[in-house]
């Protein structure tokens, strides 16, 4: 309902709390409510909806937008997820103690909590938790800065499509992101797929590079799914997380490696941006650009974690 660019900005900017808090929420809900194996696979569940809710963003989202319009579909969303908020209210604090089993039920009465800044020191000083940051970082950065960012312009400019194709190239790799999250769902065990997992994506970043950032078209299908393979399987930091340390760790653990993830998503698009810019400025050799900003990408140091 904005008709000023401030209120547009301010919108944008609850959109991004909202984002940005309900993933680390989620994960802590899980964990207590559920064992560890349990945790692993509604984890992957929670990973594939959301890959699902990306793809819904795209081309059906799109065209509700050309039959309806901005401000009917943005409004339409937005009261979809009022009406999530209030079942969310009578799940988790009205009809808790119905939903949960007994062996479930965390007594916070007998919980002796340490001093805040004594856990934060400990968790800070914890190369597993930054360790879990990073790989974060890499994951989810590479994807949303570079696939939700800049893919469609470097389908545009490289290979010549249309915008409409080259959106439609985006879902590529948003359709390996639910086959990784359903994979990760039925896996027993965690540190070695996800080992596996950034060995996979650090090759896919690193065949644009062997390409000199311009692969084959089939080739290019081949490395955005890979890239988002990875992205879907990145619910696995969070099942790291919770097998790695205590329960009453796990909510900062957690929000340590999710803004990893947020603040590559932040960064990278901002640095590969600036480096498009330069070429174009003094050569306009739009191929070196691209070039360069997936040698950017291939060097960030979080993929050798």
């Amino acid at each position: 309902m904005g008709t000023h660019e401030f209120v547009l900005f301010f919108a944008r900017i609850l959109t991004g709390v909202g984002d940005a808090t309900i993933w680390v929420n989620m994960v802590l809900i899980l964990a207590q409510w559920f064992h560890t194996k349990e945790f692993v696979r509604l984890i992957g569940l929670a990973g594939m909806t959301g890959s699902l809710g990306f793809l819904l963003a795209t081309v059906p989202y799109s065209t509700w937008i050309l039959l309806f319009g901005w401000r009917v579909t943005f409004f339409s969303v937005g009261l979809l997820l009022c009406l999530c908020g209030i079942l969310l209210y009578f799940v988790l604090v009205k009809k808790t103690k119905q939903i949960l089993r007994d062996e479930q039920e965390v007594d916070t009465a007998e919980v002796q909590r340490e001093k805040t800044s004594v856990l934060l020191r400990r968790i800070f000083t914890n190369p597993q938790a930054w360790a879990l940051f990073c790989c974060h970082f890499g994951v989810v950065g590479g994807y949303v800065g570079f696939i939700s960012s800049w893919a469609v312009p470097y389908g545009m400019n490289i290979y010549e499509m249309t915008r409409s194709d080259a959106s439609q190239l985006i879902m590529i790799g948003l359709i390996g992101a639910p086959l990784a999250s359903w994979i990760s769902s039925r896996l027993e065990t965690i540190n070695k797929p996800y080992i596996v997992v950034h060995l996979t994506v650090l090759l896919g970043w690193f065949s644009f590079l062997l390409c000199n950032g311009h692969p084959s078209f089939f080739f290019l299908i081949i490395i955005f799914f890979i890239i988002g393979f990875g992205y879907g399987t990145s619910a696995l930091t969070f099942a790291a997380v919770r097998q790695s340390f205590k329960l009453e760790e796990s909510g900062i653990v957690s929000g340590i490696a999710n803004t990893g993830g947020f603040l590559s998503a932040v960064l990278l698009p901002i640095i590969f941006g600036y480096i498009l810019e330069h070429f174009q400025l003094t050569s306009g050799n739009l191929f070196d650009g691209y070039y360069y900003g997936l040698l950017h990408r291939w060097f960030d140091w979080s993929d050798f974690i």
